[in-house]
């Protein structure tokens, strides 16, 4: 499954390369989960770049931020629902940038966040004592994100316009694939096609590991496909 995922600090958005979070419990000698649950660490990884706010963040050990995580499926015939976690109370706890010169790949920053709240889709998922935002005070006001970028459908559809199954799609068969999303102009969205009958070609080029970008220039773009015969 391909997601795209994104960062949000105040008004900076980043790319997430790779991220992690989990939360574990120790138990007593009966296995029973003792009170204390521990973890709700987020490790994050995200492309270098010229802002230095993610290391001036982890070099001042008193300084909390409210961020956002926004993850959104980029795969045919799944759910195209995304998720938001709300990190309030945040410290980042750990920073390190890295580059290799043995190979292509862009220079990279590490982070780790430690936040008092953690929230998903609105709703709470775990709090610690430390927090200093009382999430039921009406006169707090959340962390928003304006114009949050969302997809709203997609799917492959025959010349004429009408939707198509993969299993209904022939060897040489020219289609469209059509996504449709709010707010995200501007935004490169990535697509697993994942068929293991046939492959696609987009303008003469056969599609990597069945991975499809889709530059959005309108709330409902289509794109030209071509099906061909599978390679072994």
């Amino acid at each position: 499954m391909s997601i795209q995922s994104k960062l949000y600090v105040e008004n900076e958005v980043f790319d997430i390369l790779e991220s992690n979070f989990h939360y574990n419990q120790k138990f007593d000698i009966n296995n029973r989960p003792l009170p204390k649950v521990f973890g709700g660490i987020f490790n994050i990884v995200v492309p270098s770049g010229k802002s230095d706010t993610l290391t001036d963040w982890a070099i001042r050990k008193t300084m909390m931020k409210n961020v956002k995580i926004v993850q959104i499926p980029n795969f045919l015939g799944g759910s195209s629902k995304s998720r938001t976690f709300e990190l309030l109370d945040t410290y980042c706890v750990f920073d390190k940038n890295q580059f290799e010169s043995s190979n292509n790949e862009q220079m990279k920053n590490f982070i780790t966040l430690s936040p008092a709240i953690l929230k998903l889709d609105g709703q709470l998922l775990h709090e610690r004592n430390w927090k200093v935002t009382d999430i039921k005070a009406e006169s707090v006001i959340p962390t928003t994100i304006e114009n949050e970028p969302n997809i709203i459908k997609y799917h492959l559809e025959d010349m004429e316009g009408v939707e198509l199954f993969k299993n209904e799609i022939d060897v040489g068969e020219e289609i469209m694939m059509v996504v449709e999303t709010i707010n995200a102009i501007g935004e490169t969205l990535e697509f697993d096609l994942d068929d293991q009958k046939l492959d696609y070609e987009h303008n003469g080029i056969k599609l990597k590991e069945d991975m499809l970008k889709v530059k959005i220039t309108a709330d409902i773009v289509r794109v030209p496909l071509k099906a061909i015969l599978q390679e072994n």
